[in-house]
């Protein structure tokens, strides 16, 4: 707590000495209004769905939109909360690989394998960025708009957006100046936080706003590991890892800097960092059930038994810290679980404007550093341990043109390019029957893998515009993307007990065995769309659109022995469908509607599953889906004090053809499973329920000419969903009951004050987001992540 307490320290000083010297002024900034909670007409609201300012009302695009209002209501702090509140989306920290689990409508990707990219696209200040946990960990940080869009958006965001878009807006500043600074306790994991941010105008031109965040949390999941001998190495001794598995800390800023000189020309400079460090990447991750519900204690596959971990999902873990001479051939020694990830992101993006012409230019440059240590067996025996270090960074240009030429045809075209270099090393302890030392090296982990990755992706895309009339449009275009990945993997260490002729455990790629996988990938997307506006305020639309994720190379932990050039690669997802759907802002804007249907098919889905043989993450295109529904958001401003909202959504997400998925650990031929794999075709994936809903209002109360007080609260309801990851195994027993989560608000505030107490589940329910099987444990036993448990969220902010 000394370190957080010195960044507060540090933090507060500084909004202290902005605010003093500007306590006179009044805020213009939309993220900086008292926190009404009032719902805001979709005739209001601006987005960028099709890169360019829009109103939501206008755009021919399933989205779901949240201003600073609404993140600000049930308080808002990391990117997984946006899927606790619009329904239909799943954000999840993920153990390894990308370090992220992003799903809309059942869609998504794994977060198991390195090599994998993101199957919904996380667009933050308008890059890219292809390594979610670097931002889905450290948290939001002065966020005006959270834009999630819903299927294909390859037109537009080009590669690895066929289940959607999450775009991510931080504040810009005005021309006056302005700021906040708030403070904020959460009781259930003891977080406490300090943010603020101040906009400096400093000529009629140029304008810099600097906003930062520091917080740390204890965590909630209870970590019942104790002092004991490690039965496997005499001599050794398990110690307890930390006593809260889910602790967490964070630091991050954001530096924007606007110019605009004259109407013709703008400029905007973001650049972001964060430090974020846990417990390790699994830290909220538990083991649900043990052999099939048969035990009461985790088991290894080697018969030992965990005497303090238990099999049910109660925020209760077992995990222990290795004696360090077990670890002392891995990078950062000590044996504890930890994670340590530096988060680097700016963006350029500068606008010409002409009578006849826009030209936009961004720029994006991504950067993340990730260092962690993890029991994969998630027990306090720690037989499977990884610890994992990764660079990765990407490069980015868009140039996009918008043509605004007096007659009825209009176009926007333009050109993308990215360059990546990820480089990334493996170290592994996986042996459920214990290796001894290596006489020549002195070490017992089992092999040290690295990986190196190399693309350059580019894309050219165009589309035109028609107005066949005033009032009715058709727009139509493509994109053509040429990629090209290389990569090199190899062992750069590996215990001689799992080389020939010894082998006392799978084998592994001996050193010196090089693979250099290379891949070359072209895809065309196109996209049409019909848009009718059949009076002021409203839209009905039909699209038919197209998608793909990249091709990539596996980087699968531990490079197995059976590993070749061929088996390392995967090709690219590819998504085709279409959907209609009708807006409209009514009565003065008091009633805002917006309806959607849809269907898409997804073909070659990128399947990542856990080879028990070769204790090895294999990733592979094996199942074809179609993913079909209707969803419904209404909105109602019955009165100055009173609004209403909801949203209900039925989705259909099944595997069309999925004849050779895996086999869960322990399935018979009784169960299905043939020669290892089982026909999943007809199941549903993972993560989607079949309805999703909620409702909510909120009341606001005159207290005296400067203060008010407001009311919320929402309901959130799931049908029952494969809570298995992805649904690609299908165990019959990973079923999440259909369940309600119940989330209230309380402010009182004025223009300058405002003191809120946020409650969220606070019917305290236990529910499974995702789980799988659990490596090196008896067949039956799985892992999982849960929902949050109940929070109470105490929050002070001062405005200026």
């Amino acid at each position: 707590m000394k370190i957080f307490t010195f960044r507060a320290v540090l933090l507060a000083t500084a909004v202290s000495f902005f605010t003093s010297s500007a306590a006179y002024a009044q805020s213009e900034q939309v993220a900086e209004q008292s926190g009404s909670g009032d719902d805001v007409s979709i005739s209001d609201i601006v987005v960028t769905a099709r890169r360019k300012d829009e109103r939501l009302v206008d755009v021919p695009v399933a989205v779901s939109a949240l201003g600073s209002e609404s993140l600000a209501r049930y308080g808002t702090r990391q990117l997984t909360e946006i899927g606790m509140q619009i329904p239909q989306v799943a954000l999840n920290k993920g153990g390894a690989g990308p370090g992220v689990n992003l799903q809309i409508r059942g869609v998504g990707s794994q977060a198991n394998d390195a090599g994998v990219e993101q199957m919904v696209a996380l667009n933050v200040d308008g890059v890219l960025v292809s390594r979610g946990r670097g931002i889905i960990n450290a948290g939001m940080l002065d966020v005006a708009s959270v834009e999630v869009l819903k299927g294909p958006q390859a037109l537009f965001f080009g590669k690895n957006s066929p289940g959607g878009v999450i775009s991510v807006n931080g504040v810009l500043p005005g021309r006056d100046l302005s700021g906040f600074a708030r403070i904020g306790y959460n009781e259930n994991d003891h977080q406490r936080f300090i943010e603020g941010a101040v906009t400096l105008p400093v000529t009629e031109s140029l304008a810099v706003r600097v906003a930062g965040r520091t917080d740390d949390s204890r965590g909630y999941i209870r970590n019942m590991a104790q002092t004991a001998p490690d039965p496997f190495h005499p001599g050794f001794n398990y110690t307890p890892a930390a006593k809260w598995s889910d602790g967490a800390a964070s630091t991050l800023g954001r530096v924007t800097i606007a110019y605009r000189p004259d109407n013709d020309f703008d400029a905007t400079l973001k650049v972001y960092g964060s430090h974020y460090t846990d417990n390790g990447p699994s830290s909220r991750a538990e083991l649900l059930r043990c052999g099939n519900g048969s035990l009461t204690r985790p088991t290894l596959a080697n018969g030992a038994v965990d005497p303090y971990g238990d099999c049910v999902p109660n925020f209760r873990r077992s995990v222990s810290a290795l004696d360090p001479r077990l670890v002392a051939g891995f990078p950062r020694t000590g044996g504890a679980p930890f994670s340590n990830i530096e988060t680097y992101l700016s963006s350029l993006n500068m606008n010409y404007n002409s009578d006849t012409l826009t030209i936009t230019s961004t720029t994006g440059f991504f950067r993340f550093l990730s260092d962690y240590e993890e029991s994969f067996d998630y027990t306090s025996l720690a037989r499977l341990l990884g610890s994992a270090k990764e660079r990765t960074t990407t490069i980015s240009q868009e140039l996009r043109a918008i043509t605004k030429l007096d007659f009825p045809v209009n176009f926007t075209f333009g050109g993308y390019y990215e360059h990546l270099k990820r480089e990334y090393r493996q170290d592994t302890m996986l042996a459920l029957v214990p290796l001894p030392i290596d006489p020549a090296t002195g070490r017992y982990d089992t092999a040290d893998g690295v990986y190196s990755t190399r693309g350059d992706t580019y894309s050219i895309f165009a589309q035109a515009n028609w107005k066949i009339v005033e009032n009715l449009e058709l727009a139509g275009g493509t994109r053509y993307t040429h990629e090209r990945r290389s990569g090199t993997l190899q062992n750069i260490y590996v215990h001689p007990n799992r080389l020939p002729p010894v082998v006392a455990a799978p084998t592994n790629l001996p050193p010196g065995t090089v693979l250099r996988p290379r891949l070359s990938n072209d895809n065309v997307s196109p996209e049409v769309t019909l848009s009718w506006h059949p009076i002021r305020n409203t839209t009905l639309y039909a699209a038919y659109k197209t998608g793909f994720l990249s091709a990539g190379i596996s980087n699968p932990g531990n490079l197995a022995g059976s590993a070749t050039v061929d088996n390392v690669q995967f090709r690219s997802v590819k998504a085709k469908g279409g959907e209609i759907g009708a807006k409209g802002s009514l009565l003065g804007g008091a009633l805002s509607i917006d309806a959607t249907a849809y269907l898409y098919d997804y073909d070659d889905l990128q399947l990542t599953s856990f080879d028990a043989q070769t204790f090895a993450y294999v990733t592979r295109n094996a199942a074809g889906a179609r993913v079909k529904g209707a969803e419904l958001q209404v909105n109602y401003t019955a009165s100055s004090a009173l609004s209403l909202r909801g949203f209900v959504a039925y989705n259909h997400a099944r595997f069309r053809s999925f004849p050779n998925a895996q086999c869960f650990a322990g399935q018979t031929a009784a169960q299905g499973c043939v020669a290892g794999v089982q026909d999943l075709s007809g199941q549903r994936l993972g993560t989607s329920p079949a309805v999703s809903a909620s409702a909510g209002a909120t009341y606001i109360i005159d207290l005296s000419r400067d203060w008010k007080s407001s009311l919320s609260g929402d309901l959130f309801y799931s049908s029952s969903y494969n809570h298995s990851a992805g649904g690609f195994n299908f165990r019959p027993n990973s079923i999440q009951d259909g369940f309600a989560r119940v989330n209230a608000t309380l402010k009182v505030y004025s223009d300058t004050f405002e003191f809120a107490v946020i409650g969220n589940n606070l019917t305290d329910k236990t529910y499974i987001i995702s789980s799988a099987d659990a490596a090196g444990n008896v067949p039956g036993t799985t892992y999982g992540f849960l929902g949050r448990p109940r929070e109470i969220l105490f929050q002070a902010t001062y405005r200026f």
